[in-house]
């Protein structure tokens, strides 16, 4: 979840390039080296602390020396030439980029990482980078269940519309007692509540988020619980579409949704090819 984002100085096809060049740097270097980002092998920090010293030095333009036991996979003459435009936003993008992958790969925890790229800053509900962040710090942390509130619990908050309380017992986390940043927690958890109907029925859950949006004090929430009601609300429209129709192998047209409620195989094949009509009804 994020708010759109405009620049007014800067050129957004050059931001667009620096991101990608720094995302090709990061991409080529973590695929390289894959074994030792892998979790079976356990990831080893000397290669995240080598990948953040060559965008390190690749941004400043200083010249790269990786370490002989560690294959960089780029092309460092090339890298030696990689410059950022608009630092202060390619500066906050990165760092949220490396703190993101320091957790994925188990390099920092997640109060490690919140304290020093969350904790007591601004919210920078427009910048993707940031909200990709803090997605992945506080994905299914709550909608899943919490240390002090269960999996349970929440089910039964949802059914009963109770956000007061849901909130209220999601302070008890050490992470979510900025109120700020605990209800933006409880968009997201909600987001991923919708689609998980296991646990949550959907019309529970938009009818908690409809709540939010009406008693909410922080006008990027009342936005983003807007955004996420009408793109649940356009997903249904697109689910009670009628279903295509498409000819059989004898070239009559058939209502697929004649077959609702049952599993339908799909197969596009040349019906004047004997092989591919008979693959189909040898099935």
């Amino acid at each position: 979840i994020a708010l759109p984002l405009q620049f007014k100085e800067i050129s957004p096809t050059n931001i667009n390039i620096e991101i990608g060049r720094f995302e090709s740097l990061v991409d080529s270097f973590i695929t390289t080296n894959r074994v030792h980002f892998d979790f079976i092998f356990h990831p080893r920090k000397v290669y995240f602390d080598t990948l953040k010293a060559l965008v390190r030095q690749a941004r400043i333009g200083l010249p790269i020396e990786a370490a002989d036991s560690v294959n960089t996979g780029v092309d460092l003459d090339a890298l030696r030439s990689y410059s950022y435009e608009s630092a202060a936003f390619m500066e906050r993008y990165v760092a949220c980029r490396l703190a993101e992958i320091a957790f994925q790969f188990g390099f920092e925890s997640r109060k490690s990482v919140f304290n020093r790229m969350i904790k007591d800053q601004p919210i920078r509900y427009h910048d993707d980078a940031y909200m990709s962040l803090f997605t992945t710090l506080f994905g299914n942390t709550i909608s899943k269940g919490t240390r002090h509130n269960s999996l349970h619990q929440m089910s039964e908050w949802m059914q009963q519309g109770d956000l007061f309380n849901m909130i209220d017992a999601l302070g008890k986390e050490p992470l979510l007692r900025n109120e700020q940043i605990r209800e933006l927690a409880t968009l997201l958890a909600l987001k991923e509540a919708y689609y998980d109907s296991r646990n949550y029925a959907q019309i529970d859950v938009i009818r908690m988020i409809e709540k939010l949006q009406k008693q909410s004090k922080f006008p990027e929430h009342i936005t983003l619980a807007q955004q996420l009601i009408a793109s649940f609300k356009n997903k249904e429209q697109q689910a009670k579409r009628k279903l295509p129709s498409l000819p059989n192998v004898d070239k009559e047209i058939v209502d697929l949704g004649s077959f609702e409620g049952k599993w339908l195989y799909i197969a596009f094949v040349r019906t004047n090819d004997p092989n591919c009509v008979g693959e189909i009804e040898t099935m």
